[in-house]
């Protein structure tokens, strides 16, 4: 058990409690990839940080800065309370200044109680709001019931008009994820007659679609392939996916790559360009550094979190959600090489605008007003910038 006693002084660190996914040591995605680096950036701006999570795994996860106390709330507690407990208990003995939630749906199963209103909380979307609130009717009328003294965070300014009506008469900030930055573009005079998928795996990311408009490029392109990297969840998925390339007969054009060995620099940059034909984004980590490292994109016209990010023939091209206007994408990248460097050259600059330590800025300044710190802003900017720069 933790002893978070200790007397309130101006002079101690904010307390701050971040409360992240189910078992953190075990997670994937661009998601993780934001808690770990959101908790490290609290504290180097100076507060004392705690990563929380309610789940089986009681591995500390190693990405988890060492300087973040990292708390399983499930087995924190000898008699293993419900969720809702469990979090009730860590807040009354922990005290936090501030209590962020990364998703919805474990703010709302909370339930924190009356006592905890003084307590300025953040709730983060991931994704469109729209689609959390259409897929569970009764959840976003079950978390107004507990929504207080809450600042809600969205990835893109389009998406704050489809929040509620509640959350948008309260505070709402527009803060998408930090790209991580590649000081170097792709060898563009080098073609290696590849594309690449970057991200984890599902049924919404359109993979299967990928599969479908591949069978229909190598009618034109048998010697182009595409390597897909990334975690498949569920894991039968692997199969379903592996069982529509041997249909398809692409064996030798569609290959299934897991994690890459590599760096993620190094991976990247042995590709021409990438396909994302996800269905349903929020801000996708793993485009962003696709982008980052000069590649070009092709990506659905009708996916929110995709179409703000591709622009349709400047750093990509965007299209209809069917095999045969991707495939038509794929082929005027293919026959183009002029138009796929100046995109991947674009892509490098138009990205830069989500910078880590741009994106950090933004957090710094709505973290400093929940907790009424007034220090200098200049100072907290060279803080930052030196975390940056090593």
């Amino acid at each position: 058990m933790f002893n978070w006693k200790r007397k309130r002084t101006p002079n101690n660190p904010r307390r701050i409690l971040v409360i992240g996914q189910a078992n953190l040591a075990s997670t994937t995605g661009g998601s993780i990839t934001v808690f770990f680096h959101f908790c490290r950036f609290l504290v180097e701006l100076g507060h004392e940080v705690t990563g929380a999570c309610y789940g089986e795994d009681p591995t500390r996860p190693a990405s988890l800065d060492e300087r973040v106390r990292f708390v399983n709330a499930c087995l924190l507690y000898p008699d293993r309370p419900d969720y809702s407990t469990a979090i009730n208990r860590l807040v009354g003995e922990m005290d936090p200044d501030l209590i962020v939630f990364f998703f919805p749906h474990y703010y709302l199963d909370a339930r924190l109680e009356k006592r905890f209103n003084d307590i300025p909380r953040i709730l983060m979307f991931h994704s469109r709001p729209d689609f959390l609130f259409a897929q569970r009717p009764k959840f976003e009328k079950s978390l107004r019931r507990h929504y207080v003294n809450t600042v809600s965070q969205v990835l893109l300014d389009s998406y704050r008009d489809r929040l509620p009506d509640y959350m948008r008469q309260g505070q709402v900030v527009v803060i998408a994820n930090g790209i991580r930055q590649f000081s170097e573009t792709v060898d563009y005079s080098v073609e290696r007659k590849k594309m690449v998928y970057f991200s984890r795996i599902d049924r919404l990311k359109g993979v299967d679609l990928l599969i479908e408009t591949m069978a229909l490029v190598k009618e034109k392109h048998p010697d182009w392939s595409i390597d897909i990297f990334g975690d498949i969840e569920p894991l039968e998925y692997r199969d379903e996916l592996q069982a529509a390339i041997q249909e398809k007969g692409l064996q030798n054009q569609v290959f299934l790559k897991g994690k890459s060995p590599l760096g993620l620099e190094e991976t990247l940059k042995a590709y021409d360009f990438c396909f994302f034909p996800s269905r349903v984004e929020g801000f996708s980590v793993g485009l962003g550094e696709t982008l980052s490292v000069g590649l070009p994109c092709i990506g659905l016209r009708s996916c929110s979190g995709v179409n703000e990010v591709i622009i349709d023939g400047y750093n990509g091209l965007l299209c209809e959600d069917s095999p045969e206007d991707l495939a038509k994408a794929i082929n005027r990248l293919i026959e183009n090489p002029q138009e796929r460097e100046k995109m991947g050259r674009c892509a490098h600059t138009w990205i830069q605008q989500y910078a880590p330590l741009i994106i950090d800025m933004q957090w710094a300044r709505v973290i400093r007003s929940l907790l009424d710190e007034h220090k200098n802003e200049v100072a907290d900017a060279q803080s930052l910038l030196t975390r940056h720069l090593g």
